[in-house]
């Protein structure tokens, strides 16, 4: 196995958390690494070996028409370029300096940056897709105060769900420890099966390797919140939640069809939203998707978009193929996101 390269992961973390991105941190950028193995040179790329102020993680294929992409893409929400907002001039910078040649014969492809970095701006790069990336603003402060801040309607909402299945089961909700990791990711996998179908790739092959390398780094770290919902004592939805920097996630979730009725998935998804106020989060990203069980909790975009960076005509034509690749993608996306687009509890239209 290549021997992963770059800046220790302190560094790492502290320029991730410019953008408060659990995604750009180090210790995702090696799972990744070791579960996909990714046949091409790995190139980290720093402005500077001493006290770096700008990070991209990179790999290239191909001699002849190079193809550049970012560590990470795929299964990470958002990527992009590790750097405070008023350094992003340095990533002109390095891919002038260090890509010049590169860009000139092929392509460089900038997975899922957020688009209020401007990053097409900056490295004038022809925008390929956008993704919607709905989040909750927590910054009111507590559960209640988020709670106050929505309608009476979903208030009522919350507590009826809730209440439903206390008052049906014996209901409890539980944080993964390192003792139970190992049987709660066992869970999740199950139950996200259950829900998508038994070839959901999040569930098998190099995602689910992923997940698991990257879940115990987070345990670690402080920064994992697997829950598991157990309905008298069996479990019956999980959630895989992130926190960084400030900031709790939504990553990915599962639960069992045969409880549908008792939207067992937005009870879960509102504990973590209390888990994260509690918590002093500023912010709950449900991650990138339209689905609209996202845009009914959402108040504000962090959107992202894909980007092809070339200068000259054979990585411009490289970077036409890869927009219509894009496309095809996009439609096939969407009508299987229509076709589950009330997820988490598609039955009875709650999220």
């Amino acid at each position: 196995m290549v021997r992963f390269i770059g800046p220790d992961a302190e560094t790492w973390d502290r320029l991730a958390a410019h953008s408060q991105n659990i995604f750009q941190t180090r210790d995702f950028a090696e799972a990744w690494w070791a579960a996909y193995q990714p046949r091409g040179e790995m190139m980290v790329l720093v402005d500077r070996a001493d006290d770096p102020q700008c990070i991209l993680p990179l790999y290239r294929r191909g001699k002849t028409v190079p193809l550049i992409r970012q560590i990470g893409h795929g299964p990470a929400d958002e990527l992009g370029p590790l750097t405070a907002p008023a350094n992003r001039g340095l990533v002109t910078e390095l891919l002038r300096s260090e890509l010049d040649s590169d860009l000139r014969r092929g392509v460089l492809v900038l997975h899922d940056v957020p688009e209020e970095g401007l990053w097409n701006e900056h490295l004038n790069g022809e925008l390929i897709r956008s993704t919607p990336g709905p989040s909750v603003d927590l910054s009111m402060g507590s559960w209640d105060d988020f709670l106050s801040s929505r309608s009476r309607s979903f208030r009522k909402e919350v507590r009826h769900q809730r209440n439903r299945i206390e008052r049906d089961f014996t209901m409890s909700i539980r944080a993964s420890t390192a003792e139970t990791i190992e049987d709660d990711l066992n869970h999740l996998f199950r139950l996200h099966r259950m829900r998508w179908g038994s070839d959901a790739p999040f569930a098998k092959g190099e995602q689910a390797e992923l997940i698991r390398q990257f879940a115990y780094r987070c345990l670690y770290r402080g920064r994992l919140r697997l829950t598991i919902m157990e309905l008298d004592g069996r479990p019956t939805a999980a959630l895989l939640g992130l926190r960084f920097s400030g900031v709790h996630a939504s990553w990915q979730s599962g639960r069992d069809p045969e409880f549908e009725q008792y939207s067992v998935g937005s009870v879960l998804m509102m504990d973590g939203i209390r888990a994260a106020a509690d918590d002093g989060a500023t912010e709950y990203r449900l991650l990138r998707g339209g689905e609209s069980y996202k845009k009914r909790l959402a108040d504000q975009p962090r959107n992202t978009c894909t980007l092809a960076v070339s200068r000259g005509p054979v990585g411009a034509m490289a970077s036409r193929a890869a927009r219509a690749r894009r496309k095809v993608e996009r439609l096939v996306a969407e009508r299987l996101q229509a076709r589950d687009s009330k997820s988490p509890d598609s039955r009875n239209g709650n999220s």
